[in-house]
């Protein structure tokens, strides 16, 4: 007779890691059933959206000292991208994308926005970067005013277009 000694009783965790061991292909079908019904599901709760000001939320209070510290700026904006191989700071093209930016603010949903000589420019200066603010929330913003301002932007001299974003 050997006098070795007895090992203690599997464990709770052993005993499952058992478990899944031996019925590997069932758990691997549950889980991917359980996937499945988790996404379904969340199709069927219908739409999700995140608003920001909630009364009392941490995100409306910031909003909120945002705009009292900043109030030129707004969180949602419209960017209107430009190129211009003569330079994006060049007489002609500010004059052009000014008239861009008087148009496009009498759009609904969008604010008055700054003057071309204020915009942002690439290191080789051939691009600029203008951001429209939003009067409105992206979502709320017709979808006329999107084409309207696609329509501006595809107007010849210099190469310009204008693209939607929210604040990041």
């Amino acid at each position: 007779m050997s006098s070795a000694p007895l090992a203690p009783p599997p464990g709770r965790l052993a005993r499952l890691g058992d478990f899944a061991y031996r019925r590997r292909r069932a758990i691997v079908l549950a889980w991917v059933a359980g996937l499945v019904l988790a996404f379904a599901s969340a199709g069927l709760a219908g739409e999700w959206s995140a608003d920001y000001a909630t009364p009392g939320s941490e995100s409306k209070a910031a909003a909120e000292l945002l705009t009292e510290r900043f109030p030129g700026q707004s969180a949602d904006t419209i960017d209107v991208v430009w190129q211009a191989p003569a330079g994006a700071d060049a007489a002609a093209a500010q004059a052009r994308v000014d008239a861009l930016v008087a148009e496009a603010g009498r759009l609904e949903g969008v604010g008055r926005g700054p003057a071309a000589a204020q915009a942002q420019l690439s290191p080789d200066k051939t691009v600029g970067v203008l951001r429209l603010p939003l009067t409105e929330l992206p979502g709320a913003v017709p979808v006329e005013t999107g084409e309207a301002l696609i329509a501006l932007g595809e107007r010849p001299t210099p190469t310009a277009c204008a693209s939607s974003s929210a604040a990041r």
